[in-house]
């Protein structure tokens, strides 16, 4: 049972970062960088060798993608404590977002990948009827039914303010 749960996770991941390649390139990113923000996004943190194993790049290309990230304030870099390994994590500086922007940017771009998968789900229910494709279907629902709630745990931090 836990290797079909694992497989449905893995699944949903390639979905998820696939999307975020697609939209990241729709957006001006390098396929590349799209990738490696998915990874981070979905991982928190990973090191070069981690990102290399998910993303089967370089790790000359991950290396020069990261320090651009860096370089851009997007991600930041820390020693693992008691090894000699870098690893890089999300970083939103306060002068390079606010917290409101950070979460309504979140919103709407989870909003795009419901629209995205709706219209995927949309697209295989006119075909004919396979098992494979109702499967398909029960996953595009759950990472919607994920997103939506998501979405409202989002909207409740939308309006927090620190004081």
């Amino acid at each position: 049972m836990e290797h079909l749960f694992n497989s449905k996770i893995s699944e949903i991941e390639t979905h998820l970062i696939d999307f975020y390649t697609e939209y990241g390139i729709t957006r001006g990113q390098s396929s590349k960088i799209a990738t490696i923000s998915g990874f981070l996004s979905i991982f928190g943190s990973l090191t070069q060798q981690k990102l290399h194993e998910l993303t089967k790049f370089s790790i000359g290309s991950i290396s020069t993608n990261l320090n651009a990230m860096l370089s851009m304030g997007l991600i930041e870099k820390n020693i693992i404590k008691g090894k000699r390994k870098l690893i890089y994590s999300y970083f939103l500086s306060e002068t390079f977002y606010d917290f409101e922007k950070v979460i309504s940017l979140r919103l709407k771009y989870s909003s795009e990948f419901i629209e995205f998968l709706q219209s995927k789900e949309t697209e295989l229910n006119k075909q004919s009827d396979n098992n494979t494709i109702e499967e398909f279907i029960e996953n595009i629902k759950e990472v919607k039914n994920y997103l939506q709630k998501f979405k409202a745990i989002l909207l409740n931090f939308k309006d927090f303010k620190l004081e």
